[in-house]
């Protein structure tokens, strides 16, 4: 084996000791390993302005969330606060 990494360029061993370190941890999550485990928006309406959703707008994921909205000026707005909209979601969703 040192053999082996005494042939691989010096940025190959750390990589694979950072991988290591990050799997241990648990820094990596079976949800981070299944592309197109995205929840669904809930809502019929925008999380930001609460009017009804546009379907030309195309929705963002935030944290495997789907989040929809009614027009792109929305879409700014929560890309500078995703974490206050993520909340109100979470808090809307729970009402139900």
């Amino acid at each position: 084996m040192t053999t082996l990494l005494r042939l691989l360029p010096p940025a190959v061993p750390a990589f694979l000791l950072a991988a290591l370190v990050l799997l241990a941890a648990g820094g990596l999550t079976a949800e981070d390993a299944q592309p197109g485990a995205v929840k669904p928006y809930p809502l019929e309406n925008c999380v930001v302005s609460n009017d009804k959703i546009d379907p030309q707008v195309p929705p963002v994921v935030y944290n495997g969330q789907e989040y929809r909205f009614c027009c792109r000026g929305c879409i700014k707005k929560f890309n500078r606060e995703p974490d206050k909209y993520a909340a109100r979601l979470l808090a809307t969703t729970n009402r139900k």
